[in-house]
């Protein structure tokens, strides 16, 4: 075997890999030594192969093994485990993330920044770090014993149409030795000539990188803008995204090739779904009610209507009124903004291919910001062909995070070649400091000197101007991983760093994160309402009614507090009401109080003097959960007579 990477839900596996050599006839999985998988062919010529196992048990481990036609076993047993059923409350999910992996060894630059030509040192540079350095990066990662790996991103380098990267990426004069030959950008992808330069030319980037040693943890990619073969760059002359038709064919051969297709679920548009509930690009990692990510390419979907060349171009020449222009596409962003708002899990991410918070003056951004003359991203230029419906719609999707005050808005993404951590406490005119977006750059194992931004770039990643954020852990261009643990009480990342130039490769074998940082779950509330049509008269014949909305199952006690001075100038008692009821399953359980003294009332209401028009208090309601957590809602009454 070259190498196996699978992904997984609660019911299913879907596995890619490949042989060193062409198969006779396709080989089969083997499920706990009875049930047997045959393996989908994926290429051409009998070296790559999925397998789809589905009706499984969830959180179960299956003993997994690939023979041959005959029965003949090709690897030993390995483990696999199934995730969690979702309406389980597991108390532990490990993510493992990644960023930029991709490179290969032979490609090489002659100066020290691709930025300034004139820069000068004593021989070449590799641009990515040594396959053996990104091997033994990612085995630590495997060390700490993730549940799951999240690789956003520039799995492959092959710049081919970009500039200064294409010159010294797809059309190198390595990349042809490699290749042998380039790519024909007029050909399909699949059967034909170029589908032996793609596995010649990305082979070792994914395949050799990963290996088998991933074959127990379950991994989820998605794709960014080297995936497709060239920068995200606008000129004058050319815009490399929206990707054309070699582009996508590229892309979507290299999923079909290598790694997993994304599960979709939960609602997501059918549009965006493929065979099988399988998508390539949007998709939903979910662990019981523990966690719920949304993984989502932004970039490979984008629409530009500033852009002449796009069929959508709507004419205005200027950054400002594009507000069709989206890096997703707009059912998908409706999709996540609905899950965001409505999803019961514990903690969620937003796992984007584009970063919030952060930009180095990139053309596919959120944010207009490009370089200034003073070396620092500024607002004040234009940022050709960059149309403005962009920066709306990350205002959208981060408004909507933060306005839901339960749950902490958290953001796992890459693309940067850098690790950092922040919080961005506005966007524009939009405050989000009462709830702030946490944003996590994750690491990348890949990146050499050349490649990172202050190189490429000339600046390093830095906060947009257009948003307010506190810097945890400012862009650091160095290798390394995240790992995000998520309890039922708190987010936990760990964020590890490994300096080429100043460490040996034997000290990525001890690597220690150099922060951990911890984030409270957000204080719960119940949301409590009242129905109309209640008066003093049917709180006498039948109570007061309440309906009440929790996130799991709990014991609901409603006390009914009267204002004091309403309590005290008709003599009623302040507890005016209570009442008890079990909440059998998230989401509204209707709740009844009754009075503590109807003679009281009755009495009340009879006097003329004083007489009571209007009651007014506030309904506190505690959900007491099985684990003990308790939750506090309220609300306001006014009990007309």
């Amino acid at each position: 075997m070259r190498h196996i990477l699978p992904s997984a839900t609660h019911e299913r596996f879907v596995i890619k890999a490949s042989f060193h050599e062409r198969q006779g006839s396709a080989p089969a999985l083997l499920v706990d030594g009875a049930t047997r998988v045959a393996g989908r062919m994926t290429d051409s010529e009998g070296e790559y192969f999925a397998f789809d196992v589905r009706g499984l048990a969830p959180d179960r481990e299956y003993a997994l093994r690939i023979v041959d036609a005959a029965g003949k076993a090709i690897t030993s047993e390995w483990p696999l485990r199934t995730f969690p059923d979702p309406r389980s409350s597991p108390q532990r999910f490990r993510l493992a993330c990644i960023t930029c992996a991709g490179g290969r060894d032979e490609f090489i630059t002659p100066v020290t920044s691709l930025n300034d030509p004139g820069s000068a040192l004593n021989g070449p540079v590799p641009q990515f770090q040594p396959l053996r350095v990104k091997r033994r990066l990612l085995a630590r990662a495997l060390e700490f014993a993730p549940d799951a790996l999240h690789s956003n991103g520039d799995h492959v380098y092959w710049d081919m149409r970009s500039f200064p990267s294409g010159l010294v990426q797809g059309m190198s004069p390595q990349a042809a030795l490699i290749g042998p030959g380039y790519f024909d950008r007029r050909a399909a992808v699949k059967g034909t000539g170029n589908e032996r330069i793609l596995k010649n030319a990305f082979g070792p980037q994914i395949a050799d990188l990963y290996g088998v040693q991933w074959r127990s943890t379950p991994v989820f990619f998605v794709g960014d803008d080297h995936d497709y073969t060239d920068n995200d760059e606008a000129t004058a002359q050319q815009r490399t995204f929206p990707p054309d038709a070699f582009m996508r064919d590229i892309a979507r051969t290299t999923q079909e090739l290598y790694f997993p297709e994304l599960f979709s679920g939960l609602g997501m548009p059918a549009a965006f779904v493929g065979e099988h509930g399988l998508a390539a690009d949007f998709g939903v990692l979910r662990y019981g009610r523990l966690f719920e990510g949304w993984i989502y390419n932004a970039k490979g979907l984008m629409n530009n209507t500033r852009d002449p060349e796009q069929p959508d171009y709507n004419g205005n020449p200027g950054r400002k009124g594009h507000p069709e222009s989206r890096l997703v596409p707009k059912a998908i962003e409706e999709w996540l903004i609905a899950r965001t708002l409505k999803t019961p899990a514990a903690h969620y991410a937003h796992m984007p291919s584009s970063p919030v918070l952060w930009g180095a003056g990139k053309f596919a951004e959120w944010y207009p910001d490009v370089l200034g003359d003073d070396g620092r991203l500024t607002t004040d230029a234009d940022k050709p062909f960059w149309p403005d419906g962009w920066n709306d719609q990350h205002d959208r999707l981060v408004t909507a995070a933060s306005g839901r005050s339960d749950r902490v808005p958290l953001w796992i993404q890459g693309d940067l070649h850098a690790s950092s951590l922040g919080l961005m406490t506005r966007t524009r005119d939009h405050d989000l400091s009462a709830n702030p977006i946490v944003a996590l750059c994750c690491g990348t194992p890949g990146t050499g000197s050349p490649g990172f931004p202050s190189a490429f770039r000339g600046v390093k990643a830095e906060p947009s101007r257009t948003v307010e954020a506190e810097e945890i852990v400012p862009a650091i261009e160095e290798n390394g991983f995240s790992l995000v643990d998520f309890t039922p009480d708190e987010i936990t990342i760990s964020m590890f760093r490994w300096n080429h130039r100043s460490q040996p490769e034997a000290a990525i074998d001890d690597l220690q994160p150099f922060l951990v940082h911890r984030i409270p779950r957000r204080p719960l509330s119940l949301r409590v309402t009242v129905p109309r049509g209640q008066d003093t008269s049917s709180a006498l014949e039948r109570g007061l009614s309440v309906r009440v909305n929790t996130p799991r199952p709990a014991t609901l006690r409603a006390r009914l507090l009267l204002d004091r001075a309403d309590a005290r100038r008709f003599g009623l008692p302040r507890l005016f009401a209570s009442g008890r009821a079990t909440a059998r399953r998230p989401g509204t359980t209707r709740l009844r109080l009754r009075l503590t003294d109807k003679a009281k009332l009755r009495s009340a209401l009879a006097k003329r003097t004083p007489r009571v028009r209007l009651l007014r208090g506030r309904i506190r309601v505690t959900a007491i959960e099985r684990s003990g957590r308790r939750i506090t809602g309220f609300r306001r009454i006014r009990l007309k007579r």
